[in-house]
């Protein structure tokens, strides 16, 4: 249950940071000394909204794993919730160096100029709806592409019916 829950965070945290899975390479370091590189990477967060849609990718994940786990102490997901939003902070903080390796400080104030935008509002906002679209299309094409294969392994000898 502990991974589970694990891999519903982890989750959560990869549909907020869109931005940070186009840098592949990057990989968090100790955060920057450079106080305005630590506050534009702030603002970044603010205006990405990264705490509400961290919170609503999360959501997302729990509410599928309280569906899919009934055997979850039925105190247990009131208290995880609980816990991650009086605790966000401290989530918030431990991606500072994630940014800071990703992403310059110019990065950082052009990516934040064009999301304060209306478009870049709309992207923020459409992102975890999105991408939670994404892995349903996904687990779907996904089964397709498996149901072919093993019909084609069947189909030339290689797989008993």
């Amino acid at each position: 249950m502990r991974r589970r829950i694990a891999t519903l965070v982890l989750a959560a945290a990869g549909l907020l940071s869109f931005p940070v899975a186009a840098q592949k390479d990057a990989k968090p370091t100790k955060p920057t000394s450079d106080s305005a590189k630590v506050l534009a990477i702030r603002r970044f967060m603010v205006v990405t909204k990264t705490d509400s849609s961290f919170i609503q990718g999360l959501e997302i994940g729990l509410r599928t794993q309280e569906e899919s786990n009934p055997n979850l102490p039925a105190a247990f997901l009131p208290e995880f919730r609980a816990r991650v939003r009086r605790d966000l902070n401290v989530f918030l903080e431990r991606l500072v160096p994630a940014y800071d390796s990703a992403y310059t400080l110019a990065d950082l104030e052009q990516l934040t100029a064009f999301l304060a935008t209306p478009l870049g509002q709309r992207l923020i906002a459409s992102q975890v709806r999105v991408t939670h679209s994404a892995a349903a299309i996904g687990e779907q094409w996904g089964a397709e592409v498996a149901a072919e294969v093993m019909l084609d392994l069947v189909r030339r000898g290689l797989v008993k019916p």
